[in-house]
């Protein structure tokens, strides 16, 4: 678990640094996933940032989809588990306005 205190962010008691970049899961292929998610680790990052674009994912009004049910790469839950097993933080940013990003 990842906290704060007055002066840094704190992982298992020390100082952490997140180190994140930009990957809009939902303009990529779910298939290259893994390859971009490791591309980013040898990168030298730790934390993983993307828009959810809700109006992707809730093509029904009141009915929203995580698991792909519209298109794999809207597949979100999938998404997820592949940045935790990666080791990678992952920032989520739902909204319904994400701009020139969608």
């Amino acid at each position: 678990m990842i906290t704060f205190n007055e002066n840094s962010f704190q992982k298992n008691g020390k100082n952490y640094f997140i180190l994140s970049g930009e990957m809009h899961y939902f303009r990529i292929d779910a298939n290259l996933w893994p390859k971009h998610l490791q591309q980013i680790k040898e990168a030298g990052l730790n934390t993983v940032s993307s828009y959810v674009p809700w109006s992707l994912h809730e093509q029904i009004e009141g009915q929203p989809d995580f698991s792909g049910k519209y298109a794999s790469n809207l597949n979100l839950k999938l998404f997820i588990e592949l940045c935790k097993k990666s080791e990678l933080n992952l920032i989520l940013k739902p909204g319904p306005y994400i701009l020139a990003e969608l």
